[in-house]
């Protein structure tokens, strides 16, 4: 028989500190009041009493060290911070009654502490604040507190006063300025000697957030990539180099969603389970559509091989339809859901889902000249990297005549007042096929600068057939791009044409990212990459491939240590390299989460952005995504939730796999401390099976209710 033993341990100092009546020193500070309601800022010393001032230096001294510098902060320069745990003391004394009372005698309002984390924030040598005004996130009043923890620096703090004076304050230690949002503008002289130490906090009169638009909707744009795997990108250890997702990854504001999944394990489901945050068999995708172009063939609702692809036959819900009201909206690249022809019984293009307009490929494209074969007059350009002729081509016929194969035109569509609804490029695509999505996306925004969008870039790279420029290549193979072979045995050209569409890809992705800063929307846009699911070609039968973790035998593609690639309900199947920013919310430090997460939390996420709801019709039909913006506050975990995966067939059986997920715990794995899914547990806790399979029984079972009640499949 085990015991356990929950012991609770008491910070003495805190606990003297709730004792204590002596947090907030003792004055008459409703005579600031007046003062407060003309200017909007007013500023107090000696604020806490010697007891708190104490142990608030003591505890930032130690936090000092975790500080990183806040590099790309549009106001600040020069400055380093770090988050506080709500559990810290320095938390605990500015989040008290104390406080709150003190600072409802300045305001002469209601205001309690609010959901926003305490930030600790050193200005050392050249450290600077330019002149702005804080922007208000909550209700009014919100109160903006700088609470000086130690100041040996010559800086001052400036504010202007409502009759336009300057006032200039040099900010003792145990200082307090409390700035009222949208209020009087203020700024932070240079640094050249000493430095600052301060807290800033936030108090007002409702401590939830008001919806992030409340003075502009903020733009959303979604990059989807294509059969990547979680250890092909540079900061999980990839041969080819990504700069540009690495410098994301590690930019103030940024988080790197170490435990994302696809909802899908294959192309079509995981893109229908973005747009409607739901499990992709509830809409009827059980599989992949099968058509390269619509003038060679159109998707009919059937899938590859036979099967259910009609997406969402009775319109469920989309992104697109969620921001309809508020933004223009654009989707480019790989639709993969059905008949890009808007005036046939089949019809299922992004405008038909709810998208203002898009430009898209019906299906699968190469990476390298997409069109090449929609044309005679083009065909003579098409580079076919390692695979020396075209492939993975479906379709009848071909535009370009007997000088092509029949289904190997991949052509892009936009909607247009032409036949169907639509019309194509008629003039051969880049060599470099992301070049095109990433123009099509500035191309959207050149006449328009300022006003909200929604965009979803869906890439090919780096789907079958993948192929690098031949720049591209040469660059790998020299060891500029790529790391060079462990084992000293040169790369395959399938590893360089692999490895190359992986470099185009980061730096198409990363001119988007010029695009958006140079535009205006860097600090305003939620921007969510992410790809569809693990990399192509399977280990057979157990989902342990050859080789090396970054470079398997079977074909190049890297899910790193997880288990499986594409199509597998392991972890290589599944989790895949995202990362999330939104500068508006949260402008700290860069940072891992390993909350879990899924594609289908981007509708939910939009959704509480917007504060939109779903159509009264559908008011109760299930969804499995949530909300993510606890990961950009910092503050709360993700809650606990059960997410589910099986392969090609709409009803669960092992011979296509399956698998169930809540919390750490998976179909027996450990995820904990079993990442790489080799130590079955099932027979060692046979109850937390029990239980997995009683949630993925239930789970299953809302699954089956959705695809016979609410989209009729």
């Amino acid at each position: 028989m085990f015991f356990f033993f929950l012991v609770i341990i008491v910070n003495s100092t805190t606990a003297l500190l709730a004792q204590s009546r002596d947090v907030v020193a003792r004055r008459d500070l409703a005579r600031l009041a007046p003062d407060f309601a003309k200017d909007g800022v007013v500023y107090v010393e000696d604020y806490l009493s010697p007891r708190a001032f104490k142990s608030v230096v003591r505890e930032s001294r130690g936090y000092v060290p975790t500080m990183r510098p806040e590099t790309m902060d549009s106001v600040a320069k020069g400055r380093w911070g770090a988050y506080l745990p709500p559990e810290s003391d320095i938390a605990r004394i500015l989040c008290s009654e104390h406080v709150c009372d003190s600072l409802r005698d300045i305001s002469d309002r209601l205001v309690v502490a609010s959901d926003f984390p305490i930030e600790l924030r050193r200005y050392p040598r050249n450290a600077r604040m330019k002149w702005h005004c804080d922007q208000a996130l909550y209700e009014q009043p919100q109160l903006e507190c700088v609470y000086t923890v130690e100041n040996t620096s010559d800086s001052r703090t400036e504010w202007e006063r409502r009759d336009g004076a300057i006032v200039s304050q040099s900010m003792r230690p145990n200082s307090l300025l409390v700035v009222l949002a949208e209020g009087p503008k203020h700024r932070v002289t240079p640094v050249t000697r000493g430095e600052r130490v301060i807290a800033k906090f936030v108090y007002t009169s409702c401590p939830l957030k008001l919806p992030a638009w409340a003075h502009e909707p903020p733009s959303f744009l979604f990059l989807l990539a294509d059969d990547i795997g979680w250890g092909d990108v540079s900061y999980n250890g990839g041969i080819a180099a990504t700069p540009r997702l690495d410098a994301w990854s590690k930019r103030d504001g940024s988080i790197t969603l170490q435990d994302m999944h696809s909802a899908g394990t294959v192309c079509s489901p995981t893109r229908a389970t973005v747009l409607t945050g739901r499990n992709h068999f509830r809409d009827c995708v059980d599989y992949v559509y099968d058509c390269s172009d619509m003038t060679e063939c159109e998707p009919d609702g059937t899938c590859a091989g036979g099967g259910t692809c009609d997406f969402a036959p009775r319109r469920t819900f989309t992104v697109a339809d969620a921001v309809r009201n508020t933004h223009r909206s654009l989707f480019v690249g790989k639709w993969h859901l059905g008949s890009l022809f808007n005036d046939t019984s089949h019809a299922s293009s992004p405008t038909t889902h709810g998208f203002g307009t898009f430009n898209a490929t019906v299906g699968v494209a190469p990476t390298a000249d997409a069109n090449c074969q929609c044309s005679a007059d083009w065909v003579g350009s098409c580079d076919f990297g390692h695979y020396n002729t075209s492939t993975h081509c479906f379709g009848t016929g071909n535009p370009c005549g007997d000088a092509c194969n029949p289904g190997c035109c991949f052509n892009y569509w936009w909607n247009d007042d032409a036949p169907h609804g639509v019309a194509n490029l008629s003039w051969p695509s880049p060599l470099d096929d992301s070049t095109y999505v990433a123009d099509a996306l500035a191309t959207f925004l050149a006449d328009d600068h300022t006003s909200p969008f929604f965009a979803q870039l869906s890439f090919h790279n780096c789907h079958v057939p993948f192929v690098g420029t031949p720049s591209a290549r040469a660059r790998c193979a020299a060891g500029e791009t790529c790391r060079p072979p462990a084992n000293g045995v040169p790369y395959t050209d399938a590893e360089l044409d692999y490895y190359s569409c992986l470099t185009e890809l980061d730096g198409a992705i990363g001119s988007v990212l010029d695009l958006l800063d140079a535009r205006g929307y860097g600090r305003d846009a939620l921007v969510w990459f992410a790809t569809d699911n693990g990399p192509e070609v399977n280990c057979e039968p157990l989902g342990f491939c050859g080789g090396t973790v970054d470079r398997p035998t079977q074909a190049p593609g890297s899910a790193g240590i997880l288990r499986g690639r594409k199509r597998d309900v392991w972890e290589g199947g599944h989790r895949v390299p995202s990362i999330v920013s939104w500068p508006r919310r949260y402008s700290g430090p860069a940072f891992a989460s390993w909350d879990l997460i899924s594609t289908v939390d981007f509708l939910p996420t939009v959704l509480d952005i917007l504060q939109v709801e779903r159509p009264q019709a559908q008011a109760n039909w299930s969804i499995d995504g949530t909300s993510i913006l606890p990961v950009f506050d910092r503050q709360h975990p993700m809650p606990s939730r059960g997410l589910g995966w099986w392969y090609r067939v709409a009803t669960p059986d092992t011979a296509h796999g399956y698998a169930f997920r809540y919390g750490n715990w998976k179909f027996l794995y450990d995820l904990s401390t079993d990442l790489e899914e080799r130590n079955d547990l099932a027979n060692v806790y046979p109850d937390i099976l029990s239980a997995l399979m009683a949630n993925f029984s239930a789970f299953n079972a809302s699954v089956q209710y959705s695809r016979q009640v609410e989209s009729q499949c």
